[in-house]
Parts: structure tokens; sequence; C-alpha cells
């Protein structure tokens, strides 16, 4: 039994979009409310408590964690939160009822930031080949992701912006989905990506366990950025990172 508890809240820690109903963020995490795990949990040991009211509404109240200042930044005001105070109330009356897991260990990819990228070849959904040589000169972000990833898809029309800020940076947007398969979801998320599908050729290149990990590589081939996962901060990190790249001359 404890054993199928732990692996249920693994699977609601992975997501927790089952928590949303449009008002109430989906976590709460050190007297703030989120609706993105904060990069402050992940690898952490902590206590996982799912809390309700008399609507049926839930939270997952994460306890043993410690925020740090920049993560705060992306929480939720409490004064947006429906009923915040019974949600503190609650997680502190309930808090000897936690369980305990790890949460989200990144698995390691292949290539790591300061690696130069080995030699590919993939060709876009509209049949344009991308390699070494036609991705010279330009920076370049991979984003991996697949159909079954809720994350990834959330993501997709915030960092379509990017291609709005960082005009000069090559865009694409890896998976080994068919491009049957994810034509409907890149149509509704109107996401802006240049498409490889059904190939898993940079997917091995990384050796990617996790999804979405975007990768940032400069103008001469060399990884300046990885990220497993996403958030707010994450992403805002990431953009950062490629504003910097695509301007080094």
């Amino acid at each position: 039994m404890k054993k199928l508890l732990l692996t249920l809240l693994l699977a609601l820690c992975i997501s927790a979009s089952s928590f949303a109903d449009g008002k109430l963020p989906k976590l709460l995490i050190d007297g703030c409310f989120f609706n993105e795990m904060p990069s402050d949990v992940d690898g952490k040991q902590v206590g996982v408590i799912i809390l309700s009211d008399h609507d049926g509404n839930k939270i997952m109240a994460i306890k043993g964690v410690k925020l740090s200042d920049e993560s705060k930044r992306y929480a939720v005001k409490k004064e947006d939160v429906p009923n915040a105070d019974y949600w503190i109330e609650q997680a502190q009356v309930r808090e000897s009822m936690a369980v305990k897991m790890v949460y989200n260990v990144p698995k390691k990819t292949r290539i790591a930031e300061g690696d130069t990228i080995g030699q590919f070849s993939v060709k876009d959904v509209d049949g344009r080949v991308w390699d070494n040589a036609s991705t010279k000169g330009r920076a370049l972000v991979l984003n991996f992701w697949y159909t079954g990833c809720g994350p990834c898809i959330r993501e997709m029309p915030e960092i379509s912006k990017w291609k709005d800020e960082c005009p000069d940076v090559n865009f694409l947007a890896v998976t080994y989905n068919s491009f049957e398969e994810i034509k409907d979801i890149v149509e509704r998320q109107n996401f802006r990506f240049t498409q490889v599908a059904g190939d898993r050729t940079l997917w091995e290149m990384f050796m990617v366990q996790q999804t979405p990990t975007t990768v940032l590589i400069d103008k001469d081939g060399v990884v300046r950025k990885l990220v497993i996962g996403t958030n707010g901060q994450k992403r805002h990190d990431m953009l950062e990172a490629i504003k910097v790249v695509s301007a080094v001359r």
C-alpha cells in the first residue's frame, strides 16, 4: 500500500495539472503558491500532502523545502489565491501526514554544457536539412518534447515568443513522434519552432531521458546552456542566455 501511495504521489508531482481548476494554484510550498514546481525542489527529499476543501478542490503541499528569493519571484500572489489562509493552515495542521519522497532527480544527458556537439543531420517536416554546416554561424536552440509530455505542451505558446525576441537564432523542436501525431498539438498551441519529427538522431546524440529538455548551442557548436524540465524561472534563464549568446559576434 505504501509503495502504491508513493507511486501515485510521484505521478501527481510530475503532472500536477490534475489539480488545476482555472483559479487555484496547483502547489503550496514554503507558504507560497505556484502553478509550476520551482527549481528549488528538484532532487530534494520532500514531504507531500494532498489538501482538499469541501468543494473538492485540491492543492499539493510540499514540505521540507526552503525557497530562494529567486523562486519566490515566480509565486502566485497570495491575494490572488481563493481562501489562501485556509490552504496554508491546512498544510500546517496536516504536516505530520506528509509522505516522504525524493522529487525529480534530473537524469543527465550524454552531452553537457561546455561540450561541442558532434556531426548531425536531420530533416524538418518540410524537408529542409539541418546539420552542422547549415547551423554554424547562428545560435541554435533545441527543444526536446513528445506528445505525452504535458509540461512540454503547456510551455509551447510562451517559448514560441523567443523567436520574436531572438530572430537571428535557429529554433528546432525535436520529437520522435511522427508529424501526423504532432500536427494537431503544434497547431493548437501555435508552436512556432521548426519541427523535426519522427527522428531520434539528436535524441540519441544527447541521450535525452526527460522532457522537456532545452539546449542552447552557440555559433561554434558549443553547448552553452542545457535545462531539464520547465518552469517560469528556467524559461526566463534560458531566454536570457539565448540573448547573450546570439548577441556575440
